[in-house]
């Protein structure tokens, strides 16, 4: 006796494609499964690389920019331009900052918690007045070591005139703190802090990369802002959030400003 195939009916068929390849046996109720790649976990090495150009992409945004941009200064001060303009500029290339390591920290798979930019709470007000309090208090403090002098930033950079440019002036240290403090301190430390596996080394290659686009204002001016950077970056460690340190550096430096001019 012969059997009928039980899918195309023909007598002595036993059910199996007699072409290669033929899709005609194919069921259409039942789904053709395609194999699927293992996911393999990456290397220490490769993680390790990886942060390293992490760290390398954020500098090349937050840190070589200024540092260039410090050095033109040095070696040919700038004229002055409309405030307005001023602060335009530094509102844009802050903005810009900021949204790229922000991305970056987001893209890490690590709570932002991790970075130290939880949401702002009404604690970081009163920590930041704190820590602008020990900051007039700790200039006061760094000796001056004679050096030769260098013009200073009032010199030659543009000064607020009214109310339009008071305006801007705080818009412009509100960004430019910002994405000092985000690179230097919250990106920086954290991440320095897994490559190097020191936090103390972490703080201090933080606080010369945060002194070295401020090397417009001299070698005195570079040891001001790194003893500042060392300071800040400590609190940092010890507080765990960066908003405090972003409205105390913009309060810093609103009070300078307004002081110069």
């Amino acid at each position: 006796m012969v059997n009928n195939c039980p899918t195309c009916g023909r007598p002595g068929a036993t059910g199996t494609s007699e072409v290669a390849g033929s899709d005609s046996l194919t069921s259409e109720s039942e789904p053709v499964l395609v194999p699927t790649s293992t996911s393999v976990p990456l290397a220490p090495g490769s993680v390790q690389r990886g942060l390293w150009w992490e760290v390398a992409a954020v500098m090349a945004v937050g840190v070589v920019p200024n540092l260039l941009s410090a050095m033109h200064s040095l070696v040919h001060p700038p004229s002055p331009i409309p405030y307005w303009l001023d602060s335009l500029q530094l509102v844009v290339l802050s903005g810009c900052t900021i949204l790229v390591t922000l991305y970056l920290m987001s893209r890490s798979g690590e709570s932002w918690e991790h970075f130290g930019v939880a949401p702002v709470r009404a604690i970081d007000a009163p920590f930041a007045f704190v820590i602008l309090t020990a900051s007039i208090f700790i200039w006061r403090l760094i000796p001056d070591f004679g050096f030769p002098e260098k013009p200073l930033a009032h010199d030659y950079f543009p000064r607020p005139r009214n109310t339009a440019d008071h305006a801007m002036m705080v818009l412009k240290y509100g960004f430019g703190a910002c994405a000092e403090e985000i690179v230097t301190r919250a990106y920086l430390i954290t991440r320095l802090t897994t490559l190097l596996k020191s936090r103390g080394e972490a703080v201090f290659v933080a606080a010369i990369l945060f002194a070295s686009y401020h090397v417009y204002q001299g070698l005195q001016g570079f040891i001001d802002v790194f003893v500042f950077g060392v300071m800040y970056g400590v609190i940092f460690l010890g507080i765990g959030r960066v908003w405090p340190l972003v409205l105390a550096h913009a309060l810093y430096n609103v009070r300078l400003e307004l002081m110069l001019s």
